[in-house]
């Protein structure tokens, strides 16, 4: 009996049920973590390693002032190489006709579906850059009185070398003929 009694008194004591499974709960609490952290980082890695091409307004310094090709686009690309699918230019006037209405015409447009690759950017070398055959049109529907804007649209759609993800580049640009430069209205891009 004396057996039995030793036995009965070093009985552990009874223990509510979350002290009994904390560290199992901690565990299953530490996999959850460990998945969305696995998960987020994912998705984040692909946002960072991915391919962003866009345009800007092409520019160099001539006698320590930048002058503003009015005619030339510049294509820029960071994070990793691009291969461009599709690119679309178009120039447009926009002038009041008789009737005091906005009347647009287009000057130049031009689309190229060929693919080219685009790496990035290095100062030391040119970018890639798209120059309009008609600059005298540009120049001509610049000077015109009548012209209240010139607008220029540029869309690029472009994708990563390694996969079938696309994205697209779209922007709206207006010449200030002040500044004598290009200034954005709308520029969008996924």
């Amino acid at each position: 009996m004396d057996v039995i009694k030793v036995i009965i008194e070093n009985w552990p004591k009874a223990q509510p049920w979350w002290a009994a499974w904390l560290t199992t709960i901690i565990a299953l609490v530490a996999v959850i973590m460990a998945v969305l952290s696995f998960i987020y980082t994912r998705r984040e890695f692909a946002h960072s390693h991915r391919p962003y091409v866009w345009a800007l307004t092409f520019a160099y310094l001539r006698d320590n002032r930048l002058v503003t090709d009015k005619s030339t686009v510049a294509k820029y690309c960071i994070n990793a190489p691009a291969e461009i699918t599709r690119e679309e230019y178009t120039y447009i006037t926009i002038k009041k006709d008789d009737n005091d209405r906005d009347c647009e015409t287009v000057i130049h447009t031009k689309t190229l579906a060929e693919t080219q690759l685009i790496y990035l950017v290095d100062p030391k070398i040119n970018q890639v850059t798209y120059t309009i055959g008609g600059q005298s049109e540009l120049q001509k529907a610049i000077d015109d009185g009548k012209v209240q804007k010139v607008v220029r649209k540029v869309k690029i759609d472009y994708k990563e070398i390694s996969s079938r993800r696309k994205y697209f580049f779209e922007g709206i640009w207006e010449y200030d003929k002040q500044g004598e430069t290009w200034k954005p209205i709308n520029l969008l891009g996924n």
